[in-house]
C-alpha cells in the first residue's frame, strides 16, 4: 500500500468550525429533531449502497425473428 490515509467520501477532512456548527445545532431548541443521529464524519457512516443494477440481457443472438 501507499501508506496514505483514505479521505472521507466528501474528499476532505472536516474543519473545526464545521464540527462546532454541528455541536451548536445540537445545543439549540430544535425540538422537532428527536431520536436522530447526526454523524459529523464527512460521510464515513453512510451506508454503502448502490442503485440496483440494470437487468442483464441474455447472451447470444439478440435479433427477434417473427
Amino acid at each position: 500500500g501507499s501508506g496514505a490515509v483514505p479521505l472521507p467520501p466528501l474528499g476532505r477532512l472536516g474543519a473545526a468550525e464545521e464540527v462546532a456548527r454541528a455541536a451548536l445545532f445540537l445545543a439549540t431548541e430544535a425540538t422537532f429533531t428527536t431520536g436522530a443521529r447526526l454523524p459529523v464524519d464527512g460521510g464515513l457512516a453512510r451506508p454503502c449502497t448502490r442503485p440496483p443494477s440494470p437487468p442483464r440481457l441474455p447472451s447470444g443472438n439478440l435479433e427477434h425473428t417473427p
